[in-house]
């Protein structure tokens, strides 16, 4: 019990230097990365740019009306565009590229409105979009990270469908494909890692960690994830991610340390192995929430899981500070929020 403490004070300091800034960040948040992404012309003539420019424009308000809760004016935007884009005078291509694009954010509008299928019914659209553009124009082949970054919204609809299972093991099957451990996925339209060698690491890391990050958000809190046909526990869930977790420590794989750290940090967790948790908690939670504070918040939920279980609850000073600072933190899962407060 006295190892135990010892290590939650370490946890504590950790947390606080993170939170202040004052910690050791993975440096892993270089959204330059992604946004260069977006500025690919992908073939484009001079002509379209201005078109696509524009509704590139109307893409990103459309998001952010969407984050902001405004879903009228999210999808009196949608509409618009689609308008735009069958009034112009772009290519066969460049439409295809901007209707993919448009139709990733109406099925994230249909997420948020709850319209599932609609959704699923949308990403398989821009999905089949994206490879026909890969297959007959050279200078689209970069649409094969925008297809991968479509997985991640499937993964949350899968999620928010009750299919729990199923979206994790979509998640793991992701992170194989993107350390090129397999060739292909087990989803509609084909795929070829071999394509992975077009992109720079970095763009991979943020893939990596934001696929990472949706299974933190789905497993965090749970022992037991339902399937189709019964419940399956969590460790069993987890057998598919320890060749991550020994990859990672023998320094084989070059991608997102964070999200490497944070599979480490719940394999030791559902080990029960303290000590390698919290080593990897206090690294995790030093190096504070960043951009994509996901993993940093579920890593801090994961801490008071534990504490609570092998700790009196009365002396849980982490577990009090955090309490008091969570009304702050943007995007905060309610179901974390109510751990937190011993609901």
């Amino acid at each position: 019990m006295a190892l135990l403490n010892h290590l939650m004070m370490d946890i504590q300091h950790a947390y606080r230097a993170g939170k202040e800034g004052m910690g050791n960040p993975y440096d892993e948040d270089q959204s330059e990365i992604l946004a260069q992404i977006q500025q690919w012309d992908y073939g484009f003539l001079p002509y379209e740019k201005p078109v696509k420019d524009f509704l590139f424009e109307l893409l990103r308000t459309t998001i952010t009306s969407i984050r902001q809760g405004e879903l009228s004016e999210a999808e009196s935007l949608i509409h618009a565009m689609k308008g735009i884009i069958e009034s112009s005078k772009l290519s066969v291509d460049s439409q295809h590229v901007c209707i993919s694009y448009v139709e990733a954010a109406g099925a994230y509008l249909d997420y948020k409105l709850h319209r599932y299928d609609q959704a699923m019914e949308r990403l398989l659209g821009a999905l089949v979009l994206d490879e026909q553009l890969e297959r007959r124009n050279p200078n689209f082949a970069y649409m094969h990270l925008h297809r991968i970054m479509l997985l991640d919204n499937w993964i949350r609809v899968l999620s928010y469908r009750q299919q729990q299972l199923e979206a994790v093991d979509l998640a793991f099957h992701i992170l194989d494909y993107l350390e090129r451990k397999i060739p292909s996925l087990p989803l509609p339209t084909t795929w070829d890692s071999a394509q992975l060698v077009l992109y720079p690491v970095d763009a991979l890391s943020i893939l990596f960690r934001t696929v990472t990050a949706e299974i933190a958000e789905i497993v965090t809190g749970k022992e037991i994830l339902e399937g189709p046909e019964e419940a399956v526990p969590l460790r069993d869930v987890f057998i598919a991610a320890r060749h991550h977790t020994t990859s990672h420590r023998s320094g084989s794989c070059p991608l997102s340390p964070s999200a490497h750290d944070w599979l480490c940090l719940k394999q030791a967790a559902i080990d029960e192995d303290l000590a390698v948790f919290h080593r990897y908690a206090a690294r995790l939670l030093a190096a504070g929430p960043g951009k994509l504070p996901t993993l940093w918040y579920a890593t801090i939920v994961e801490v008071i899981i534990l504490s609570r279980r092998n700790l009196d609850r009365d002396r849980g000073a982490f577990c009090e500070e955090v309490k008091q600072d969570v009304h702050s933190w943007r995007r905060f899962p309610s179901a974390w929020k109510a751990i937190i407060d011993g609901e």
